[in-house]
């Protein structure tokens, strides 16, 4: 696990808090909770689905790569 970068610099456009939806397929709109890489490197984003909070069980987290995704304005 030596080549985690546990503190990626600026890798995407995506930030902590960003209002995002999927581009294709079903609809996913969502914020930002988390930015990372894998152990390959590849940038990944965390988003939770927006409608799916509740009290009990929080939200549905899913695993975007920046290319499914784009900022809503």
């Amino acid at each position: 696990m030596d080549n985690i970068n546990f503190n990626p610099v600026n890798p995407t456009e995506f930030k902590v808090g960003d209002e995002i939806r999927k581009t294709k397929g079903y609809a996913f709109i969502g914020v930002v909770v988390s930015v990372f890489e894998n152990t390959k490197g590849q940038v990944r984003i965390v988003a939770e689905h927006y409608g799916s909070q509740t009290k009990e069980s929080g939200g549905l987290l899913h695993i975007f790569a920046a290319s499914q995704i784009e900022l809503l304005s």
